[in-house]
């Protein structure tokens, strides 16, 4: 929910148009690590980088060790918000639901009337009910 890694490995070849032989042929590798925040064109780059490799098995190592490096930040569903950026999860000065920054402990919601009387509700449900013994007859 906090984080989005961004990873692309691309081929780029020079060709001999005469003759059709490879002059060049290296792998560019890319990768970016931005928040991934529910506001609208908010874009802001944690980490990344681009580089040239000239075999394949040397890019895609590169890109392998870059995921496993960045890997904590995806290791759950909703990790803490860097403080410096907590503004980017706020609305109306409040953070949103699901979210929280790190090094701060998370608030607990105090219970809202509404739920109050849904609790008071459900233990009424389940109280046991007294049935009274005494059965009307039916008149004719």
């Amino acid at each position: 929910m906090v984080y989005k890694m961004t990873c692309k490995i691309t081929e780029n070849t020079k060709w001999d148009l005469w003759s059709s032989n490879v002059l060049n042929q290296r792998w560019h590798v890319e990768w970016q690590i931005v928040l991934n925040t529910p506001k609208a064109h908010h874009h802001t780059v944690i980490a990344g980088k681009e580089r040239n490799y000239s075999e394949r098995i040397d890019a895609e190592n590169y890109m392998h060790g870059r995921i496993r490096a960045f890997a904590k930040y995806f290791q759950e569903i909703s990790p803490p918000v860097p403080a410096d950026h907590k503004y980017a999860f706020m609305e109306s000065g409040l953070m949103l639901p699901g979210y929280h920054v790190e090094g701060e402990e998370t608030k607990q919601e105090r219970d809202s009337v509404i739920g109050k009387l849904n609790e008071a509700k459900t233990q009424k449900k389940s109280a046991p009910v007294s049935l009274s013994k005494k059965r009307k007859e039916p008149e004719h």
